[in-house]
């Protein structure tokens, strides 16, 4: 599948979130920073105990392969971003010392294979601190 076809259905998804983000600008009082959401974990057996499945009727009970996740989590910062850049807003990249050798977010900030735990949001604060 085209990149841009994924980056397409992705943006449409993400539509009703970017609607939000002149309001919010407006409503600022401080200087507003999106932050990137922490790259996948690439062991599909951490994410899949803590994945809602019911959420997710008739389809298989399956993680899928960590370099599509991936993809998906670049691709998805992409338009983000670039949302971001057209309204002025800064975007906070991932910490890249929260990321292992491949990328993916390293064993000591996954809190549950779904989630980046408490020290991993110590280095996003600590980026933000330095950014301002």
């Amino acid at each position: 599948m085209p990149a841009e076809a994924v980056r397409a259905k992705l943006a449409e998804i993400a539509n009703p979130y970017l609607d939000t983000l002149p309001a919010i600008l407006r409503a600022a009082r401080a200087p507003v920073i999106q932050i990137e959401p922490p790259p996948p974990v690439a062991d599909e057996a951490r994410i899949a105990p803590h994945v809602p499945w019911v959420l997710f009727p008739g389809q298989p009970r399956a993680v899928a392969p960590k370099w599509l996740r991936y993809k998906l989590w670049r691709l998805h910062s992409e338009v983000i971003a670039a949302a971001c850049a057209a309204l002025g807003i800064a975007y906070l990249r991932a910490p890249d010392s929260a990321k292992d050798g491949e990328g993916f977010l390293a064993e000591q900030y996954d809190e549950d294979g779904a989630h980046a735990n408490a020290a991993y949001g110590a280095l996003v604060l600590d980026q933000m601190r330095r950014a301002a």
